[in-house]
């Protein structure tokens, strides 16, 4: 509640009446420049006791990407199991792109966990530090805002 509160006082202060931050409701509220980042995502997921984790995956029709020939992704399959895999890698991306000359490289995860880091992944049952790697995707490497930014655990999550 803090935090909302905060947060409506900052927007309040900034005085700009045509600031629309609404979201799609079938897009993830946290934002990013794509309407699923960051994924994996607690916000496509539902309670249900039929499965082994009390959980499944809900995503809705139209909320994930395209192809390049504009066809949208069907989530059915998705939506068949109960949670995300914990070796997934977590994507985001950026509507103004990120520089990736500092991220770190795979070959080296000992500098994730240090305060150089651009990236920090956090074991929230412990609250240290986890090994990771990030990296861009190479195949928009001209389209910064289509540009996903992938975060890579050296460890399942």
């Amino acid at each position: 509640m803090r935090t909302l509160l905060v947060t409506t006082l900052l927007l309040a202060a900034c005085g700009d009446d045509a600031l629309d931050l609404a979201t799609p409701d079938n897009c993830n509220p946290l934002g990013g420049a794509r309407c699923v980042a960051p994924w994996p995502s607690t916000v496509y997921e539902i309670d249900d006791a039929t499965t082994e984790t009390g959980r499944k995956v809900d995503v809705p029709v139209n909320t994930l990407p395209t192809n390049i020939d504009g066809i949208a992704f069907d989530p059915t399959s998705y939506n068949r199991h109960d949670g995300f895999s914990s070796a997934a890698p977590m994507i985001t991306a950026f509507p103004t792109g990120i520089d990736g000359a500092n991220l770190v490289h795979y070959t080296n995860y000992a500098a994730s966990v240090t305060d150089a880091s651009p990236t920090v992944l956090i074991d929230m049952s412990t609250g240290e530090l986890v090994h990771h790697f990030a990296e861009l995707d190479a195949r928009v490497a001209d389209d910064p805002a289509s540009q996903a930014l992938f975060l890579r655990s050296a460890k399942m999550l």
